[in-house]
């Protein structure tokens, strides 16, 4: 909005950024054969075929998931587990006693499909016996079997 004041006020100096831009457009205008109304693309612009694709040096972008799919399960049915017992806990509490029983039946069937899971990946029975004998809070696998 203009007021009929703006055409007596002194011009402003330009600032600090303007006269920059101005004057690499001009260098532009003068050796790069452009007008300087936009700027060239100093990049090639990168195509990626689809996520898992090959990115530098023929190296993947995403790195493949180091465990199998036992494992995704094991975790899944774990937290099934774990919720059935919070439902378990609560339908206890407000005296449901068909809810208990099912929540608790169906959390012990997730835990035991769980455990199941859990052997296959590790490949033998020993090694879950093995988890067993040691415990460190640092590891999930470790904390897992002893909840399990």
């Amino acid at each position: 909005m203009t007021s009929e004041y703006d055409a007596l006020r002194p011009p402003e100096p330009p600032r600090r950024r303007d006269r920059i831009r101005n004057r690499v457009a001009r260098r532009r205008r003068g050796t790069g054969g452009t007008d300087g109304s936009r700027e060239m693309s100093m990049v090639p612009h990168a195509e990626f075929e689809k996520l898992t694709g090959e990115g530098y040096y023929g190296h993947p972008v995403v790195k493949p998931p180091p465990w199998g799919d036992e494992i995704a399960l094991y975790l899944f049915l774990g937290g099934i587990g774990g919720g059935s017992g919070v439902l378990a806990a609560g339908a206890q509490l407000t005296g449901r006693d068909r809810l208990r029983r099912n929540a608790r039946l169906g959390g012990l069937a997730a835990v035991g499909l769980g455990a199941v899971a859990l052997v296959a990946d590790l490949g033998r029975p020993d090694r879950f016996y093995n988890m067993l004998r040691t415990f460190k809070v640092t590891s999930p696998m470790s904390v897992g079997s002893w909840i399990l």
